[in-house]
């Protein structure tokens, strides 16, 4: 499946989960993203506003709690439903293809990212770049 087809219907997909939700203390967490070449970020959303964001060269390096690749962290406000990221590390060129890592990551805003409310087909997850694809998923849900 080509990085276009995959990005097609994962919009696809989001879209038919409803649009961005409100966003409240459910955002709180941590959230996965996988670039098809196969490095791991991890984003977690922390309270007062903060987050990390780790990139890992694999699964099986952050499975195993193996250093990360990047550490980074910043702060994250709202405008009514978007959410802004200060101090955001840009590691792929995401107006373009998710999969084109750049040689030297750089530090910047990121705009127009969303949070998607937990639904019966996923646990919430937060948008970056849905045109492309690059949407975290939340993975540390309570047992409910």
């Amino acid at each position: 499946m080509t990085i276009k087809v995959f990005a097609f219907i994962t919009v696809v997909f989001l879209i038919s989960c409803g649009g961005p939700s409100e966003i409240s203390e459910e955002i709180e967490g941590k959230y996965k993203f996988k670039y098809p070449s196969g490095q791991v970020e991890i984003l977690e959303m922390n309270a007062h506003r903060s987050y990390n964001q780790k990139i890992y060269a694999n699964e099986s390096d952050y499975s195993n709690s193996v250093r990360p690749l990047y550490n980074n962290n910043g702060y994250w406000y709202t405008n009514d439903k978007e959410i802004i990221f200060e101090r955001w590390l840009d590691y792929c060129y995401m107006g373009r293809d998710i999969d084109s890592i750049l040689t030297k990551p750089e530090l910047g805003t990121t705009l127009n990212c969303y949070y998607h409310a937990p639904t019966s087909t996923h646990n919430g997850r937060i948008d970056i770049y849905l045109e492309n694809g690059y949407v975290f998923e939340k993975i540390d849900v309570a047992d409910k």
